[in-house]
């Protein structure tokens, strides 16, 4: 009995972090907020299970000795608990703070690269061929991520999976061929040296970011004549990758175990820890990416418009070039307030430390006593938790801090990407100035040092004897310094040199953009062309000159009742801000001069504004491209049968008999599949004056038809909303539908919402 007893609290003190952070999912359940800590819960049991666990089962359990005061005083098992589990979570939170932000923040750059060489392959200059690439951005990342983790569409989590599962053997028999030109002979999980567990994380990141840059162009929407490039990148590349990465990894796993043959615990070991990365990032995804779309989307847009910066360039006034340099001096500010507060936060997270560790007997470093092949006193494993918790949490706390300035830094300068530039610069200078005059605080004081880790931190089983028999774990170190190795230190030095600098990059945009809003205004110019416009919401009033310099903004009217307003000219101005959707600067000042002769217009607008009566947006994206007129809309079942027919022309009946277009597509889809062995959908006919553009639903087997005079991508993504809503509205009837179209007679409105531009 006493037993059965011993070996329940056993699990019990083991399972505590788990159980404990399980406790906020009670009350977030019914919350936005608890989507998102959902799934960092589900990461962090992942985390546990193979950062804590696993290694902690492949080695010799040791006995910690125990005073007397220990053994009869629960209060100590208590403490130290709660100290493993807020040092396992902040070790846990070092994956999204740290590890992973450079997939996100470089695959957009890389990403470029691989638009670059798919569109060197068309006709045309690269100008010409950049300017055909269109896209819209027309939610918010907040918008984007709720939208996405309610849908419980697990689509892209599991193709990446998938490309995961076969990459795993091809990286690790990588890994170990790095290993031995870097004469680095992998050990033993129970050693205490160890280059796998350290150079994998490194690894790991460069894998994934160069394969979340082909879901990158897909989840960005991009379109190039019409159609999403995207689509057609990333399902070449993830055929690709099945085809021949397949055997590729099953020859990597049999060279790998003949090489290691003697090493096929640590094998397994690290297959699981590989395969926790994977999950870690796979469940964040959703949380992240928005923020890497945005990137990708500003650098397309910014190579689009190179000509255009260069006439700007041209004619930019002394004015604006004052302008400019004022708000890079209030960046480099930023930049130098970053820091300061950045160093007094490290300095007294030095103090502190030095503090703690003066508390050890005889002086001896904790990182020696605490490696796993050592038997620490609970003393020593107590100080080692909370020295670990301290340390993780000021890396996070100086990340946000400087995301924050940085946030603050973009904000300044809406129209221009220099700030970035002079932030991130000016943050390296200080630290270059650390290195070069106080080079023995470098690495403590440096506001951008997140050095090589010296040790590999890991879990080490231990058994305590407190009024009963018990086995966890505690944290343990295994050396993994080889600054000296050349091979090792020049592959890591990318990672190494870049996470402080795209962490806070990617929190700071995270934190600029999470509370816009995004709206985009569509506007027909002559020659049948229509630009569209993407603005981003700002929260303050502009100043007065900002507002004269740069007329883009744009000024639209909250929800208010005109009949409280006395002033007949006011009401006039805001009843065209109403209908209009919205005017720039330049338009609502000619209209305010048209009613207004002596009160001052940006005191109106300011004091509108303090009312809460207007909403200012600041341009993010535009492109322009021919207005379509379409014809008709088909909701067709895969086998031929028609489920809703809308009709663009205002007249009654269908062009084309919805029977013969869906039969027409059938045997079209079917004809080009077995003459060219390809499983690529038609996407589209081309007919001279006439063009088909379709688009399939993922989830039922439907798809929709347009016929319309040309083929662009707002006509694509408006397809593609409709299938959505289509599939939420009628999801359950899709799944065994009986041929009844009376189900989808009302979808009018559903298709009139998002092809109202064509109206």
């Amino acid at each position: 009995m006493a037993e059965t007893i011993d070996f329940i609290l056993s699990i019990v003190i083991n399972l505590f972090p788990v159980l404990i952070f399980a406790i906020p999912l009670i009350f977030l359940r019914k919350k936005k907020i608890g989507l998102i800590y959902r799934r960092f819960y589900f990461g962090l049991c992942i985390f546990f299970l193979i950062y804590w666990v696993l290694p902690a089962i492949f080695q010799d359990v040791k006995e910690i000795p125990l005073g007397e005061n220990e053994k009869n005083n629960i209060g100590y098992l208590i403490i130290f608990l709660f100290e493993r589990s807020f040092s396992m979570l902040l070790l846990y939170l070092q994956y999204p703070f740290v590890i992973l932000p450079l997939i996100f923040i470089i695959s957009p750059f890389i990403s470029m690269l691989v638009l670059y060489f798919r569109l060197k392959s068309e006709p045309g200059t690269m100008d010409e061929k950049y300017s055909k690439i269109n896209f819209e951005f027309s939610e918010s990342p907040r918008e984007m991520i709720i939208k996405s983790l309610t849908a419980k569409d697990w689509k892209k989590e599991k193709e990446l999976l998938m490309a995961f599962l076969i990459l795993l053997p091809i990286s690790l028999y990588i890994l170990v061929v790095i290993l031995d030109i870097a004469n680095v002979e992998p050990t033993n999980v129970a050693e205490s040296s160890d280059a796998l567990g350290w150079f994998l994380e490194i690894l790991f990141v460069y894998i994934v970011t160069f394969l979340f840059c082909y879901q990158l162009i897909k989840s960005s929407k991009i379109s190039f004549k019409g159609r999403f490039i995207g689509e057609q990148i990333q399902s070449k590349f993830f055929t690709s990758l099945t085809q021949i990465g397949t055997p590729i990894a099953i020859l990597s796993i049999l060279l790998f175990i003949a090489q290691k043959i003697d090493s096929i615990v640590l094998i397994l070991y690290f297959f699981a820890y590989f395969f926790m990365g994977a999950f870690i990032f796979i469940i964040l995804l959703r949380i992240f990416e928005p923020i890497s779309i945005l990137i990708f989307l500003k650098l397309i847009y910014w190579r689009k418009n190179r000509l255009e910066r260069k006439i700007a360039q041209e004619k930019k006034s002394k004015e604006n070039v004052k302008s400019q340099i004022s708000n890079n001096s209030i960046v480099i500010a930023y930049s130098i307030v970053a820091a300061a507060i950045v160093i007094f936060i490290k300095f007294g997270v030095m103090f502190l430390k030095l503090s703690i560790t003066a508390t050890i007997e005889g002086g001896v470093d904790f990182l020696t006593l605490s490696l796993v092949a050592e038997t620490p006193t609970l003393g020593i494993i107590s100080i080692t938790e909370l020295l670990i918790f301290i340390d993780s949490l000021h890396v996070i706390l100086v990340m946000l801090v400087i995301a924050y300035f940085f946030a603050k830094s973009i904000q300044l300068n809406a129209f221009s990407g220099i700030s970035i530039f002079f932030f991130c610069i000016f943050l390296f200078i200080i630290s270059i100035l650390f290195y070069l005059l106080i080079p023995e605080f470098y690495s403590t004081l440096s506001p951008t040092y997140i050095g090589p880790d010296a040790v590999w931190i890991t879990s080490a089983p231990i058994s305590m004897e407190m009024n009963f028999d018990f086995i966890t774990m505690r944290t343990g170190f295994m050396n993994s310094n080889f600054s000296n190795n050349i091979v090792l230190s020049i592959l890591a030095y990318p990672f190494l040199v870049l996470r402080p600098y795209v962490s806070f990059i990617l929190y700071g945009y995270l934190i600029a953009f999470i509370n816009k809003k995004f709206m985009t205004k569509t506007i027909v110019k002559e020659n049948k062309f229509v630009e569209k416009i993407t603005y981003s919401s700002i929260q303050e009033l502009v100043t007065f000159k900002d507002f004269q310099k740069n007329p883009e903004y744009l000024i639209t009217i909250k929800n208010i009742d005109t009949a409280e307003i006395k002033d007949p000219k006011l009401k006039n101005l805001i009843l065209k801000l109403e209908n209009s959707n919205g005017l720039t600067g330049q338009e609502l000042t000619e209209l305010y001069n048209s009613l207004y002769e002596t009160q001052n217009l940006h005191d109106l607008l300011k004091d509108l504004t303090e009312r809460k009566i207007l909403s200012w947006w600041v341009p993010e994206f535009s492109f322009t491209h021919e207005k379509a007129r379409i014809d008709g809309l088909y909701i067709l079942y895969i086998d031929g049968r028609d489920l809703f027919y809308y009709n663009f022309r205002g007249d009654k009946g269908s062009p084309v008999d919805p029977a013969l277009v869906s039969g027409m597509f059938s045997a079209l889809t079917g004809f080009i599949q077995e003459t060219t062995r390809s499983s690529d959908l038609l996407r589209g006919i081309d007919s001279g004056d006439k063009k088909v553009i379709l688009e399939y639903s993922e989830k039922f087997p439907f798809f929709t038809a347009v016929f319309a005079d040309r083929e662009n991508s707002t006509i694509r993504l408006a397809l593609k909303s409709t299938i959505e809503d289509f599939e939420k509205k009628h999801g359950d009837i899709l799944e065994n539908w009986t041929g009844n179209m009376g189900f989808f007679t009302d979808d009018g409105k559903l298709v009139e919402t998002h092809f109202k531009e064509f109206l």
